[in-house]
């Protein structure tokens, strides 16, 4: 059975998230985090995007990258001094049925306003608790506006003298959300969905849960080369270059 932390993350599909105009302490928080859980013995990647509008409101959603699962919701989040809280509290249709996710985050800012570290603590649907850090990531890693990835992507990959070519399809909507599908060219399987794609400064992940697959990529300085690794189990080298022009964002 999962750790009831990672259930957390896992039953959460896909939530957007809209929080009252804040005061600006909150709103310093703008930018994309990322971090570490630890749960069950397993350390898991964590991305957290907070987002100041104009209205003076924060947005504020987790990704759980190695699940694939985005946008997991925030309800409210504060910050007093270094001190910082945020809570989640919401009725998820997860599995055929309605779940209630509980839980808050109790940590600390750093100095530089860079890191925070504390404790996740989950009251339902099981109790359970788990250390929770996250940085900042700098401002110049975030070089890759996600409508630069919009488009055609190809790659090949080796295994046991065999060749297999992939074309990746990626869509940039206007709130910069990337979504996609995948085809085995080799197989004739098209249009395979694409689960959840993550762009952290050049980091991009992806995962394909009909094939139980995932890829972790760095996109170089003009968006024209992606190198990485699919995995299904075992890791192949899965480097990607442009198969077209950039797709409009929708």
């Amino acid at each position: 059975m999962r750790n009831p932390i990672v259930k957390f993350f896992a039953a959460t599909f896909l939530a957007a998230v809209s929080l009252t105009p804040v005061c600006s302490a909150q709103a310093e928080l703008a930018g994309d985090w990322t971090g570490t859980l630890a749960a069950g013995g397993q350390n898991f990647r964590i991305a957290w995007h907070v987002t100041k509008a104009a209205d003076g409101s924060v947005t504020s959603t987790f990704d759980n990258v190695d699940e694939g699962i985005l946008g997991i919701k925030v309800k409210t989040m504060a910050l007093k001094g270094s001190d910082f809280t945020l809570a989640v509290d919401d009725q998820m249709q997860a599995s055929g049925g309605t779940v209630h996710i509980a839980g808050s985050f109790k940590g600390v800012l750093s100095k530089d306003g860079n890191g925070v570290t504390g404790t996740w603590t989950q009251t339902d649907p099981q109790p359970d608790s788990s250390d929770l850090t996250l940085k900042r990531v700098e401002a110049a890693s975030q070089s890759v506006p996600s409508q630069q990835i919009a488009g055609d992507w190809k790659g090949t990959l080796s295994a046991g003298g065999a060749e297999l070519h992939l074309v990746f399809h990626f869509v940039a909507a206007k709130d910069g959300a990337l979504s996609g599908n995948l085809d085995s060219v080799d197989q004739g399987a098209n249009g395979i969905p694409v689960t959840a794609v993550t762009l952290i400064g050049s980091k991009l992940s992806l995962t394909v849960d009909s094939v139980h697959g995932t890829f972790e990529g760095t996109v170089n300085a003009d968006a024209s080369a992606i190198a990485g690794t699919w995995s299904q189990g075992t890791p192949l080298e899965l480097n990607l270059t442009r198969a077209g022009a950039p797709a409009p964002s929708k």
